[in-house]
């Protein structure tokens, strides 16, 4: 396990309209912003469409399975890091009859809006360094 603490030192606030692709907003937010190391504090909003991915198996090598949905589902939770100006995000939607999740991808666009809160961390630096599985995980600076 890793630890560190710092705090958060200033928000973003990103509002997405329709047609907009998730992803692309917060990585022009993050840019905009000039934000190097960050969570997501919340949020929620509508799409028309969604791509996300997640892991199919519990070894080595990692299998992914991405999944499409166009239809309207709401946007339940929105959560993820920023290290090093780099976005690790997670997304949860739902349909009328059940909540999907995984891994945040481009493709998932706006249906009516989309309300996300970053919050920028001070004295706390983060990045990503690749295991001997390929994996890229959290480095705690």
């Amino acid at each position: 396990m890793k630890t560190g603490k710092g705090q958060i030192k200033d928000i973003v606030v990103v509002s997405c309209k329709k047609g907009e692709d998730l992803l692309q907003c917060l990585e022009e937010a993050i840019e905009k912003h000039n934000i190097k190391n960050g969570t997501i504090l919340t949020g929620y909003g509508t799409l028309d469409k969604s791509i996300t991915h997640m892991v199919t198996t519990t070894g080595f090598p990692v299998h992914e399975h991405f999944e499409e949905k166009e239809e309207p589902l709401e946007v339940l939770s929105i959560s993820g890091i920023i290290s090093n100006g780099s976005l690790h995000a997670h997304i949860v939607t739902s349909d009328t009859d059940q909540a999907y999740g995984g891994h945040l991808e481009p493709g998932c666009r706006t249906l009516y809006l989309c309300e996300i809160v970053i919050g920028i961390f001070g004295g706390i630096e983060l990045s990503r360094k690749s295991d001997d599985n390929g994996l890229k995980l959290l480095e705690i600076n």
